[in-house]
């Protein structure tokens, strides 16, 4: 586009930009017998109060956390959910105001669980045995919570692994247990 034709399109469009040139101002749209000499635009708009749904504003609230997150409950707690994990367990995951990774044994002959809480400070790793014993071992010694071998976690706590035995040999050991005591009722009388 040249220059010349930029001058026309301008000159053109004056008299469009300026309203055609009329003196009249624009009537209401509503009214035909609309009488603005104020040479203001006059439109009619029904009244709308659009306050009347919304709740007061205040700030009393600003600082706390009442109101939760879509999803997470008013205690703070998220509610975690049971993943399967290798050797018979479960893997859950919760993040409250630290984090808590937890493998529960179902059937383990030694452990019940092991928990890694996790701070910003600090990260710690508890071994639950079945005699009772809370064992903390090291960080380091853990790669993956959800996927270790039980034998991971007890070797890190310094605790031999149970030898594993089949059926056949458990329903063998659990007779001659029951042998022995019949044994030892009879001596006794």
């Amino acid at each position: 586009m040249n220059f010349r034709s930029l001058y026309l399109a301008l000159l053109m469009s004056i008299p469009v930009l300026s309203g055609c040139g009329s003196d009249q101002p624009l009537a209401n749209a509503n009214s035909s017998n609309s009488a603005n000499t104020s040479g203001n635009i006059v439109l009619n708009v029904p009244a709308v109060d659009f306050n009347a749904n919304v709740a007061p504003v205040s700030n009393a609230n600003v600082a706390t956390t009442d109101v939760p997150y879509p999803g997470v409950p008013v205690d703070g707690k998220i509610k975690s959910t049971a993943v399967g994990a290798p050797d018979d367990s479960e893997f859950t995951m919760q993040l409250t105001d630290v984090g808590l990774e937890t493998r529960t044994f179902k059937n383990h002959p030694q452990l019940i669980k092991v928990e890694k809480t996790i701070t910003t400070k600090e990260q710690i790793v508890k071994v639950y045995l079945k005699d009772g014993r809370v064992i903390r071992i090291p960080t380091e010694k853990v790669s993956s919570m959800r996927m270790d071998a039980p034998a991971t976690f007890l070797n890190a706590a310094g605790v031999k692994p149970a030898p594993s035995i089949s059926a056949e040999d458990e329903k063998k050991l659990l007779d001659a247990k029951k042998n022995a005591k019949k044994q030892e009722l009879e001596q006794k009388q």
